[in-house]
């Protein structure tokens, strides 16, 4: 068999100004290429389970369960979250009895009465609705099913009702770029952080990426968010101690420091020790479910304006938020108009309500089944 007269790699001429890597240089950059790729290997599976844990926790997630009725197992979701301007579904599986049952709900948190509002049946399923709340509104409501077993509450526990907060429509274009860059920000976060532990050149450019993308994701798009759903740009520090803009702010401001400081100072050890803070930081951020203490309209405030603007009217007539003032000379009928439009926004109704549970509502804090306690009355 004749020698080939083809070069081996190492014969080879080398590009005008380049070397080949040969020997234990190759071997370095290869493994160098495989730590880089473990690397993102162990960080994607961190920002996929923080991304689930946010989804699946946090008051905004439904109230799932199962009804047994007639022998057979009926799964039902209860909202919990709703775009202001429509009313709120309430969908559970047809009990076959009649009445099917009642929604009890008020405005949350208020003394208010609890209102009644009967489930009808259509299309196999007892419904009912919810009045739709403006931005940052909530409810608290819980549901009486009448089946052929007795009745059932929903949530079962006396006392604890489930909450829906209203929201303002957020255009995708907005909502997503501000996820995505979200979800990125951490994944980066997590990669500068293995980089710091081995001590790799490439934490400084990791860190500053986390930096910008939670610049982009948190500080801008996130208030742009914020102002969509809820009519403010920023609820957080120094306006108020809304939970989700000072997470955001928090995890900035740690980033912003493992970027900034040890570029002042020039110390790698430092930036390293600064990078694996900033992220541990962001882990724990992402393990407080969101909207946890998020926006919230205070009704108060609302019933104070309101009353404000109330005509006095005739003697003996004392105003009630929610009820439409009665039609008297000081009054036109743009006034009355409005007036009666405030029931659309969760106002109390008039006297002789339907009594809600007689249970007591002792007061507490949410539970981790998304329902939430009520105060009493």
């Amino acid at each position: 068999m004749q020698p080939s007269n083809r070069p081996t790699p190492s014969d080879e001429p080398a590009p005008p100004g380049r070397t080949l890597p040969s020997g234990p240089a190759a071997s370095r950059g290869r493994a160098r290429r495989w730590q880089n790729a473990a690397y993102w290997a162990l960080a994607l599976p961190v920002m996929l389970v923080a991304a689930g844990y946010q989804r699946r926790t946090g008051p905004t997630y439904p109230v799932n369960g199962e009804l047994r009725l007639h022998g057979q197992a009926h799964p039902y979701s209860l909202l919990t979250s709703h775009v202001t301007g429509a009313d709120a579904p309430v969908r559970l599986p047809d009990p076959g009895t009649s009445p099917a049952g009642v929604v009890y709900w008020r405005r949350y948190p208020t003394n208010d009465p609890f209102s009644a509002v009967p489930l009808r049946v259509h299309d196999g399923a007892a419904a009912a609705a919810l009045p739709a709340q403006p931005p940052a509104g909530k409810l608290e409501y819980y549901v009486r099913l009448e089946t052929d077993a007795g009745t059932v509450r929903i949530p079962d526990r006396p006392g604890r009702n489930i909450i829906i907060r209203f929201k303002g429509h957020v255009p995708p274009a907005v909502l997503l770029p501000h996820v995505l860059l979200m979800f990125l920000a951490m994944l980066v976060g997590v990669r500068a952080a293995l980089s710091a532990l081995a001590g790799t050149p490439d934490t400084r450019t990791l860190a500053w990426t986390t930096l910008i993308g939670l610049t982009l994701g948190g500080m801008i798009l996130g208030p742009v968010v914020q102002k969509y759903a809820f009519g403010a740009l920023w609820t957080g520090v120094p306006f108020g101690w809304d939970l989700t803009d000072n997470k955001t702010l928090l995890m900035w401001l740690a980033w912003l420091v493992a970027c900034v400081v040890p570029g002042l100072r020039g110390a790698a050890r430092a930036r390293r020790a600064l990078v694996l803070a900033a992220a541990a930081v962001m882990l724990v951020v992402y393990l407080i479910p969101h909207s946890l203490t998020g926006s919230q309209l205070d009704y108060s405030k609302l019933d104070a304006a309101a009353s404000a603007v109330a005509p006095s009217g005739a003697a003996g007539h004392r105003y009630r938020p929610g009820a439409a003032p009665r039609p008297t000379p000081q009054h036109s009928g743009r006034q009355t108009r409005q007036a009666r439009a405030g029931r659309s926004h969760g106002l109390p109704p008039a006297a002789g309500q339907r009594p809600a549970d007689p249970l007591p509502f002792p007061p507490g804090r949410r539970a981790r089944d998304n329902t939430e306690t009520a105060k009493g009355s």
